[in-house]
């Protein structure tokens, strides 16, 4: 069962899954062949997921009181006040 990696970048995501290397990519060369190999051999499988569903912009974004308790609440974090 692959690794499933969620990406909210449509962009991102066609490029992981083309196999042809593009060019005016360079700048993300490494990472580029890491993951495609990574998806060649089925150990991972890019997925995309709304933006107001990627929890992870709760640690990197500033968000909205509401978005930030509902990402929040998905994470099963509660405050020590609770």
């Amino acid at each position: 069962m692959p690794t499933v990696i969620f990406c909210d970048n449509s962009s991102a995501i066609a490029l992981a899954n083309n196999l042809v290397f593009h060019a005016r990519m360079k700048h993300i060369e490494i990472d580029y062949h890491f993951i495609s190999t990574h998806i060649k051999s089925k150990a991972v499988q890019v997925s995309h997921i709304h933006s107001e569903d990627q929890i992870a912009d709760l640690l990197t974004k500033l968000l909205s009181i509401k978005l930030f308790l509902d990402l929040r609440s998905k994470l099963t974090i509660c405050s020590l006040d609770a």
